[in-house]
């Protein structure tokens, strides 16, 4: 079971205890986000959590979605990167796995568990760099088919 993360009540003190961003920083200071996920029934969902992440302060936003909805969502969200994931049963692409390394946050399955025949991506995905940097990572254990 992984380990669960220290809950916080989100308060305005505690928000104002947040250091902002260095404004002399680039986009890449203030991180990347890496959104898995989707169908081609439910793109709308890697593009609510990929916008999300941005509202929040992502400065680098990475989308790997089903192959069907890669290009109507690099319209839809043009700042951000997207690829597509590779079809049930095919090796993981190495530039996704490079994506998943390189990234601060990486969210795997909006979208996934809605779509009538969801599909299994068995891939075992290295984690992102705050594991390196003594993170924890949420999702040992756990695929995004599979409940926790």
């Amino acid at each position: 079971m992984p380990n669960r993360p220290e809950e916080h009540v989100i308060t305005p003190a505690l928000l104002r205890s947040w250091p902002l961003p260095d404004p002399q920083g680039g986009k890449k200071a203030r991180g990347t986000v890496l959104v898995v996920g989707g169908s081609r029934f439910t793109p709308g969902a890697v593009l609510l959590a990929g916008v999300a992440a941005l509202r929040a302060g992502a400065g680098v936003l990475q989308l790997a979605v089903d192959g069907d909805t890669a290009a109507a969502l690099s319209i839809a969200v043009p700042e951000a990167k997207v690829v597509s994931l590779p079809a049930k049963g095919a090796a993981l692409p190495g530039e996704l796995r490079e994506l998943a390394e390189q990234a601060d946050v990486l969210t795997i399955g909006p979208g996934e568990r809605t779509a009538p025949h969801p599909p299994a991506r068995p891939h075992r995905v290295p984690g992102p760099r705050a594991r390196r940097r003594g993170g924890r990572d949420h999702r040992d254990g756990l695929s995004p088919t599979s409940r926790g």
